[in-house]
């Protein structure tokens, strides 16, 4: 199936006039780890209609990054990816085999060994990378964890390809910038 993601100024609103009007809610209203506030629909035709606007901004850091924590240069599994994201993101988009095509990736564990924080890194052409689902569970939130993680990623393709562009699509342009991301439109780029 296909899915279709819109970034729309007041989503509250819209929500209530899709629930008013009797559209087919396929994943209710709420703040996400990765800094949107969304839900979903489904069409007359079976599309996923995702709208989203950007959730509050992140509170800032409420201390230093944890002890017992550790960063890892992997992919996910998609049973962590899904725990991590609160829900199946890509509920029919995300699969092992999306998370295999994807060049690299950067987990961050709790001192149990829990995955809580994620990211996924795509080779789009030489030189030319991006990172992807960002997200951090939000009882581990506010603890530089988030940074830690893009920290990683960065340097996975640094080592890589130096030089290369990274892009990351965000809302969160504040955050990124202080990790040398310049903002655009509705992506960031590091060169």
């Amino acid at each position: 199936g296909h899915q279709h993601w819109f970034n729309v100024i007041d989503v509250d609103a819209l929500y209530s006039l899709h629930l008013e009007r009797g559209a087919k809610i396929a994943a209710d209203l709420e703040d996400k780890p990765w800094g949107m506030r969304e839900y979903t629909v489904v069409d007359p035709s079976g599309y996923h209609l995702r709208f989203a606007s950007p959730s509050a901004p992140a509170a800032p850091s409420v201390g230093g990054f944890p002890e017992g924590v550790t960063v890892v240069p992997r992919l996910p599994t998609l049973a962590e990816y899904e725990t991590i994201s609160g829900e199946a993101f890509y509920r029919d988009g995300v699969t092992p085999e999306v998370l295999e095509r994807s060049w690299a990736g950067v987990v961050a564990l709790s001192p149990k060994g829990e995955a809580i924080g994620m990211a996924r890194i795509m080779w789009d052409a030489p030189g030319w990378y991006s990172v992807w689902d960002v997200a951090v569970r939000p009882e581990w939130q506010g603890r530089k964890i988030g940074q830690r993680v893009m920290e990683a990623a960065v340097a996975l393709v640094s080592e890589a390809s130096p030089g290369a562009s990274v892009y990351l699509f965000t809302y969160r342009h504040g955050f990124y910038e202080k990790l040398g991301f310049g903002k655009e439109a509705v992506s960031m780029r590091r060169a």
